[in-house]
Parts: structure tokens; sequence; C-alpha cells
């Protein structure tokens, strides 16, 4: 066999000229092959002579002796080649004949490269979250309700801002579609300042009492892709509950806690949960930036496959968050309201930005010669397995969970290691400023 390589900058070739020995070869391993299935007369399976099989099979084996040859050829040569591959080749037969020659082509697309830029003292600027006592009024309030008590209305009293009722309800869209039903629904009033405009309609209403409304997503609603929607709801009031919420004070606090001998004790527990929340959320943010940079600063080569792969993956991982099924592209834009080619873009970019990121994550720890030892995995699996219950153990695939744990071990090394060498500017901010950041693109 002989071989030359013709290399561009996301693939190779790999032209390959066979000899009759080869190809004979090859032939014989085929019909080794064929021989422990085939069935010959006078010899059971596997037993006949050599020259036997090949004369009852002839040609009929032709295709699995050139798999035979071109996978086998293939990969003893791959060590010796002068660029790591990715995937597994396309190959062309372009000539065979049996007694001559065999000639092929195995196309290559090359392993995936990122030539990094610096990444050292990349500027980052970080946060201190100021948490006042009207930050943490809603989560007083949630503790209220929590630990309040309740008493049955008399017959014939009405439903009033801060009850607890139990209603039936049905909303339905324009079509008539049922978007959400239950029975038996409890429903604290005031609670959350999101629902105000859609209690509207239940205060004054009595038990025993059914009625129907319209309601349109206010410019309030969080997710403003709701804004303006239209709902029309059935509610019947089945029961109603006064509610008697307990005073913020010092006892207040002791209830919740023992540990908390004051209200200042739990009003800074809240705030340090608080802080320490929005702080975790923010770092994403943090590692967002520093990747952004890097990528800017950056070089990479990636092969069209791995680009495929990943859109797919980004595309059907969104569809699933928006409970849309397994539908294709074009419909998501119809959908949407958008042009198809935009949707494709918006994809690309999106897996463009994952693949350099993950590169250059790799390339970094590569550099800085980090590792994830085994005792740092063992642990990680441990707790992955301690938060699972014993049947959905049996359901995941342990591999691909032990690789998806050494990934974001590592990932976290070089996040750490960033951090550490960045040249960081603080800034202090209010728990809304924090918000605003955290819900911007």
């Amino acid at each position: 066999m002989e071989y030359t390589v013709t290399k561009n900058e996301t693939s190779a070739d790999l032209h390959l000229t066979y000899f009759p020995d080869d190809i004979e070869g090859a032939f014989i391993k085929a019909y080794e092959k064929a021989a422990k299935k085939a069935k010959i007369d006078g010899f059971r399976p596997g037993k006949a002579p050599i020259n036997i099989v090949k004369k009852v099979l002839g040609e009929s084996v032709t295709q699995d002796a050139l798999n035979i040859l071109l996978s086998d050829s293939i990969h003893n040569l791959q060590p010796k080649l002068e660029f790591k591959t990715f995937g597994d080749p396309k190959i062309e037969i372009q000539k065979f004949e049996r007694k001559e020659t065999l000639i092929a082509v195995a196309s290559f697309e090359l392993a995936p490269e990122a030539q990094l830029g610096e990444y050292n003292n990349l500027p980052i600027l970080t946060h201190e979250i100021e948490v006042s006592d009207l930050d943490i009024d809603e989560h007083l309030k949630e503790i209220q309700f929590q630990l309040a008590k309740t008493s049955v209305k008399e017959e014939g009293e009405s439903v009033e801002d801060k009850d607890l009722i139990d209603m039936d309800f049905v909303s339905k869209d324009p079509n008539g579609k049922v978007v959400q039903e239950k029975n038996k629904y409890l429903h604290y009033l005031g609670k959350n300042p999101i629902n105000y405009d859609l209690e509207k309609h239940l205060i004054g209403m009595k038990v025993g009492e059914e009625k129907d409304f319209e309601y349109i997503y206010p410019e309030s609603t969080p997710e403003k892709s709701l804004v303006g929607t239209k709902l029309f709801y059935n509610v019947k009031m089945n029961e109603i509950f006064k509610v008697l919420l307990p005073e913020l004070d010092d006892s207040f606090a002791n209830e919740w806690r023992e540990d908390f001998q004051t209200l200042e004790d739990l009003k800074n527990n809240l705030k340090d949960s608080l802080r320490k929340n929005i702080t975790n959320r923010l770092e994403q943010r943090y590692f967002d930036s520093l990747l952004r940079q890097i990528l800017e600063k950056s070089s990479y080569k990636i092969p069209d496959s791995m680009i495929k792969n990943e859109i797919d993956h980004v595309y059907h991982e969104s569809i699933h968050e928006m409970g849309l099924g397994h539908i294709p592209m074009d419909k998501l834009a119809e959908i949407l309201k958008k042009d198809l080619d935009e949707v494709k873009k918006s994809y690309e970019e999106r897996a463009f930005i994952n693949i350099k990121n993950i590169l250059g994550i790799y390339k970094i720890a590569e550099v800085e010669k980090m590792t994830v030892e085994q005792d740092e995995l063992e642990s990680a699996f441990q707790s992955y397995r301690n938060n699972l219950n014993p049947e959905k153990l049996k359901e995941i695939d342990i591999n691909k969970v032990v690789r998806n744990l050494h990934e974001n071990i590592l990932i976290d090394k070089v996040f750490k290691y960033l951090r550490k060498n960045s040249k960081e500017t603080v800034e202090k901010i209010t728990v809304t400023q924090a918000e605003e950041i955290l819900q911007s693109k």
C-alpha cells in the first residue's frame, strides 16, 4: 500500500493505493469472517477449508473485503499522520480491479484548534451588592404567610384583599383551548404583586358564586412575551379564609428560627442570603465577560460537522425549553413570525460562540496544565448520586454523567484561574440594579 496526504485549512485527504497482495489479504479475511456463519454442504459453520469457502462465496464478499481493507489500513495509518482528525472519514473509491489495484480517497475533517490570544490580566467589572430593608420585604412577607393563622369566614362574607381562598378555575385562550385547570386550588390574595391585576376580579366574590371574566396580561408582566395575551377565566369560589398575619417583631423571628433572638437577626440573615444568591448568579456574567474577551483575541479552526452538531444541539435545547416538541426550524420561524434565514443565523451564532468558548477553556487548561483528579471526579459523582432517587439512578447514562462532571470541574478551575489573574474593578450596586444586569442580554 502507498499513500499521500493533501492537507487543507480544515480538512485533509488521504490518497490510498492498494496492490494485489493487499486486496487478496482483505478477501481472505472476508472469507474467514463469512465462513463462521455460511452454510456449506458437508461442513459445520466455520469448519470448511478456505479454498472451499472461496469457491462457494466467490465475489459475494467483495464489499466486506473492501471495508476491511480500508478500515484496517486507515486505522493503522492514523498514528503516523501529522494531523489530528475529527470523526470518521468519508471514503470514495476511485478505481477497483481485484487482480490489479484499489485507489481510494479518505477525506478527514481536522480536529478543532484554538490559537489563544492574551487571557491574563483581562479587565472585569464585578459588583458588591448593597441590600436594604426594602429588598427583603417580599421575603419577610413570604415568611409571614407561612406562619399565618387562618379562620373560615362567616356565610355571606365576601373575598377581600389578603384573604386565602379555595377555588376551582379554568382558563382558556381565545380559541377555547384550555390553558390551565385546577380544582380546590388554594391561593393567597395580595401575596405576590404580579397577580394584583388578576386578583381584582376575585374581590367581592362569595362562597358558591361562579364568575366569568377575561384577563389581558399587563405591561408589568415579567415574561414580556405574554404581554397583551388574552385569557378567559371561569372561577367558582369554594371557601374563603381570613388570614391573620403575625406581627413583624422579635417573637416572629424566633418562631421562624429558634437561633434568631431578634427581628434584626432575621433581617441580617435574609440580607446575607439575598446577597449571596445574587452574587452567585452574577458569577456566570463575569465568566461570560472574560470568555468574550478571549474569543475576540483568539482564532479558531472548527470542522463543519462540529458546527452542525452544535447547531442541532442548541436548537433542540431551545425548542424543548419553549415546550414546542420536535418541530422543524421553518415551523419555529413561522411561530416566531421571523424570516427563516434570520432564525438559522441566530442559532449558528450561538453554536459558534459555544464551540469557541469550550475550545478556549480546554486550551487554557492544557497550557496551564490543569487536570481533573480522580478523587475530585469521585467526590462530584458521589454528590450527584446523593441527589438522585434510586429509581432515577437506574435510568442515567453513567459515562455521560461522568464526562459532564469532568467538564464542569475543569471549567470551574479555568474560571477561578481567569478571575484570579484578571484586573478586577468592583462597583457597589443595589439589588434592583443587579436584577437589571441579570435580566439584560
